[in-house]
């Protein structure tokens, strides 16, 4: 996959897409399993189609938390994905497939200094074929897969992610949290579950707002205890 000058994201042209126009073909082409019936990713694993927002908003995330990495590079923090997909995208409107925000963090050589790493789903076929996509890439350094942990999490079931989180991290680290739902129904018991059960956490949360409009904000809403 090439680097596209723009977004920085490995992309390429995906020749099996047929540009689906509307959302109705769409969801059409698309198995109970949420993934596209026709076209698979380059490595011949499921990809997740989206719409042209979605590199920008996994550029704009991948960058920050390189920056955040970079910038807390002596202390002890944790970054934790939820809702985090299968690794890679397809934009529907152009063809190409590119790096899911999992890859794009991970790539970024500056998410070394995390101490855990952490990428959460609630469908088990994603988190396989998250796995299988961290471990064959070439581009993440091996201390950062090192640190990589992997799992089926449900927010509805804030204990499914929290357990796992406490079980790899005893200590007090920093939580620098994105969470990345398909709609704007993350319950409060997920962020209220980890204010009562870490000591600080920060909170990157992606709300969308008319999707076929391509209206798209990230808030982050910086709920921490210091």
């Amino acid at each position: 996959m090439v680097k596209n000058k723009k977004s920085l994201l490995s992309r390429e042209k995906n020749l099996d897409c047929i540009l689906c126009p509307n959302g109705k073909e769409r969801a059409e082409n698309q198995g109970k399993d949420g993934y596209c019936k026709i076209t698979k990713g380059h490595d011949s694993l499921p990809a997740r189609c989206v719409g042209p927002w979605g590199q920008d908003k996994i550029h704009i995330l991948a960058t920050y938390i390189g920056i955040v990495g970079n910038a807390l590079k002596d202390q002890q923090t944790n970054y934790i994905e939820i809702c985090s997909g299968p690794g890679i995208c397809i934009n529907y409107r152009e063809g190409f497939e590119f790096d899911g925000s999992p890859l794009a963090v991970l790539k970024n050589r500056n998410v070394r200094f995390f101490k855990n790493l952490f990428f959460f789903d609630y469908d088990k076929n994603t988190v396989a074929i998250l796995k299988e996509r961290i471990r064959t890439n070439s581009e993440i350094l091996p201390e950062v897969k090192e640190k990589v942990i992997i799992s089926v999490g449900d927010y509805n079931n804030p204990d499914s992610i929290i357990d796992v989180i406490k079980a790899h991290s005893p200590s007090p680290f920093l939580n620098l949290v994105f969470i990345d739902p398909t709609d704007v129904s993350v319950p409060w018991q997920l962020t209220g579950g980890f204010m009562t059960t870490f000591q600080r956490n920060d909170f990157i949360i992606n709300f969308l707002d008319g999707i076929e409009v391509q209206s798209l904000f990230l808030w982050d809403c910086r709920l921490s205890q210091n």
